[in-house]
This record gives C-alpha cells, sequence and structure tokens, in this order.
C-alpha cells in the first residue's frame, strides 16, 4: 500500500508507525481485523504446548477454513526486530514440524468460536496444519532462512483512526479457499507415488499438470485412458493416504481428504 490514509466506512486511518507498536497489540489487533486478512477463515487465540523434533512450541493463533473445513493453519506472530535465530527461526522450525495431539485438537476447539465440531476433528486429524508467520516487515534474511515450504510469510501494515481504532491491512491476504473438489487421488498398495484418478472430469487434458500441496507446486503426469497418477520427480508427502483435487480459479492443489470422503 502506498497511500498513508485509508477511510474505513467514513472514517479516516492515518498510518501508524509499527514499532509503536507491541507484540501483544499486534496479535490483538489481528484478531479485530480478521474477517478483511483471512477471508472464509475464522481465527483465535491457540498456545498448546505443541511436541516437534526440535523441541515444544507454543503457536499464537490459529486459523480454520470454516467455509469447507479443508485447511487450517498455526500462526506466529513475529516483530521484524526480533532476532532471526535465536527466536524466528527456531519458532518457525518448531511449529512447521509440531505433532497434532488429542490435546491439541481440543485446544482447537476451544480457541475458534462457532467451529462445527466434527468437521473440525475430522480436519485436524486428517490434514496438517500449514504455518503462516505475521510480522509487520519480513526482512529477506528470515526469507532466506526458512525454506519456502515450511511457512507462508505476511505482513502487515497498521492504520489508527482519530478514535484510537486500528486497522490492519496486507498485500498478500490468505484468502485461498472458495474451491471446489474435481478430483480424488486413490493411492496404489504397493506402488510409492502412484496414484488412481477419481472423478477427475475437470482435470485439465495437458501434461504435465501443476498442482500445490503445501504451498509447493510440483508437476503430475496423468494417462487419463487409465486413470493413473504420478508427479514427475519426487515430492514430499505423505504416503498411503487419500487426496482430494482442489480448483481455485485455475489453480490446482492437493488437500489429504478426510475420514469420511476417502474412497473406500
Amino acid at each position: 500500500m502506498s497511500s498513508d490514509r485509508i477511510g474505513i466506512r467514513g472514517e479516516q486511518y492515518s498510518r501508524l508507525n509499527m514499532k509503536s507498536l507491541y507484540e501483544s497489540q499486534l496479535l490483538e489487533s489481528i484478531l479485530e481485523n480478521q474477517d478483511v486478512l483471512f477471508p472464509g477463515y475464522s481465527a483465535g487465540k491457540y498456545a498448546p504446548l505443541l511436541e516437534s523434533p526440535w523441541g515444544a512450541v507454543r503457536p499464537d493463533l490459529v486459523l480454520v477454513d470454516t467455509t469447507h473445513y479443508q485447511d487450517w493453519w498455526l500462526v506466529e506472530v513475529e516483530m521484524s526486530h526480533h532476532s532471526l535465530y535465536w527466536h524466528v527461526a527456531d519458532q518457525v522450525e518448531k511449529l512447521g514440524r509440531a505433532e497434532i495431539d488429542d490435546n491439541a485438537i481440543a485446544a482447537l476447539l476451544n480457541s475458534v468460536k462457532n467451529l462445527d465440531p466434527k468437521r473440525a476433528i475430522d480436519m485436524a486429524k486428517s490434514t496438517p496444519p500449514s504455518l503462516l508467520c505475521i510480522a509487520d516487515h519480513i526482512p529477506d534474511d528470515w526469507r532466506q532462512a526458512v525454506p519456502r515450504d515450511r511457512v507462508t510469510w505476511m505482513e502487515v501494515e497498521a492504520f489508527r483512526s482519530e478514535r484510537g481504532l486500528i486497522a490492519l491491512r496486507s498485500r498478500n491476504q490468505v484468502a485461498i479457499r472458495g474451491s471446489e473438489i474435481v478430483g480424488q487421488l486413490v493411492p496404489i498398495r504397493g506402488l510409492a507415488l502412484v496414484f488412481t484418478l477419481n472423478a477427475g472430469d475437470k482435470m485439465p487434458v495437458v501434461n504435465p499438470v501443476q498442482i500445490e500441496y503445501r504451498g509447493v507446486t510440483s508437476l503430475w503426469l496423468a494417462d487419463l485412458s487409465t486413470r493413473l497418477v504420478s508427479p514427475l520427480g519426487q515430492i514430499d508427502i505423505p504416503l498411503g493416504i487419500t487426496f482430494n483435487i482442489m480448483k481455485s480459479g485455475k489453480l490446482f492443489r492437493m488437500e489429504p481428504a478426510s475420514t469420511g470422503e476417502a474412497s473406500k
């Protein structure tokens, strides 16, 4: 954004120096502005102790796709002056490998308002959370130090009204969903990374096709005559589970199917 002033519902807001905000204020402002920052999602404070191979860690927030219950995100809130190696990279590495147990799922149900408990539990058990890091500025060394497939970065800018209300805006919203299931990849027992394509009539006929998984795009080959689909090269995905192929606009992505909708 280039403007130093924005209008919201007839009220003027002026750009705020982010250095005047504490991290706790930024976190509260994110929750207050969640409808603008995360369309289609619901956010809540979320700080269960999660175990990872790198040690225990607590996230700050959680995002849940309450439109389709197809994905959810652990959220780390940072300030750009925080130390990369003593804090930011450590938190991101741990959260990127955090284990989701029953306590974490119970905390999820208590963190976000108006969740459908069954759909939320099915989602959390079948779909690993993605990781989002929100900060006032994402320095280049942060992006270079942490692999791209480990985290999604979001920069936010703050504006304050004369009444003291804070509005946050971002160029890179997490507005991912609003998609449809256009196919399902069912693993073939004994053949790693080879799938049968079910109900894939809306898949493109071009080969290879680009499909995203957790922020990383890879190329897949599809033989529509035999309905066999496999990646072009090695990719890092869980083995032995069924994936839905989602279409958002012109983009395709794969998400683990929930227990109730996986093919038999």
